[in-house]
């Protein structure tokens, strides 16, 4: 037996040994080190990503969801379009008011006054024109505007304005708050007041008489007109 070779031999496995581990080792440390960076780096994206969030409003956070986005969006455009009929609708009765006013009776100092059906005149407000306010019959139109088309058309006017005031501007309040969205909830109950605006706009608009197309009336007065006889 060579005593000098096993003792090589016992060295030379002792240093292979000895790498073996040391390499482990640095594995293990190699491996822990990339373990350590990978959760600072994901700890980085999610400050970033909470960071982010922070900076949006509640509204864009909600908005974020794809259910809430689609029936924000439906709500929204349903207002717009209700709105636009809305001004429609009231600068058609503006423009028969202001019709109406102009065919109506005048005090000598010029104000407005309707007739009435039993032949009395209001001001605007319907209170009672004293006969020492009444003008010369003489200068009465011929059709003055009576007291009840007058009167109709302020209600319309005042419920056109209601439905902007008490329905649309709220809505429209509530869409635009970035820190106090409405719940989708909310929403749904939004669209249930739009439908039933739109149906109390159209019964209004259904009341205001429309003018006559000029076309329509010089085509009905060349109808009157009666042919020359040959």
């Amino acid at each position: 037996m060579d005593i000098f070779a096993d003792d090589q031999t016992n060295t030379n496995q002792k240093e292979l040994t000895r790498r073996a581990i040391a390499e482990a080792g640095g594995a293990i440390i190699g491996s822990a080190a990339a373990t350590e960076k990978d959760k600072r780096e994901r700890l980085e994206r999610a400050e970033s990503r909470s960071a982010l969030q922070a900076q949006l409003t509640a509204l864009q956070q909600c908005l974020q969801d794809p259910e809430y986005l689609a029936l924000y969006s439906r709500v929204s455009d349903k207002l717009e379009n209700t709105q636009s009929e809305l001004d429609q609708a009231i600068l058609e009765n503006a423009e028969e008011i202001e019709r109406l006013e102009a065919n109506a009776a005048r005090t000598d100092q010029g104000q407005f006054i309707f007739r009435k059906d039993d032949g009395s005149f209001v001001y605007a407000d319907g209170t009672i024109v004293p006969g020492s306010a009444l003008p010369n019959p003489s200068s009465l139109p011929d059709n003055p505007t009576s007291w009840s088309a007058f009167r109709n058309a302020k209600e319309r006017e005042a419920e056109l304005a209601r439905i902007q005031t008490q329905v649309l501007d709220p809505i429209r309040g509530r869409l635009q708050d970035h820190d106090d969205p409405p719940s989708a909830d909310k929403l749904r109950e939004f669209d249930g007041q739009l439908d039933r605006a739109d149906l109390e706009m159209n019964s209004i608009v259904e009341l205001i008489p429309q003018a006559e197309e000029p076309v329509q009336a010089i085509a009905a007065l060349s109808l009157s007109i009666p042919e020359p006889v040959a």
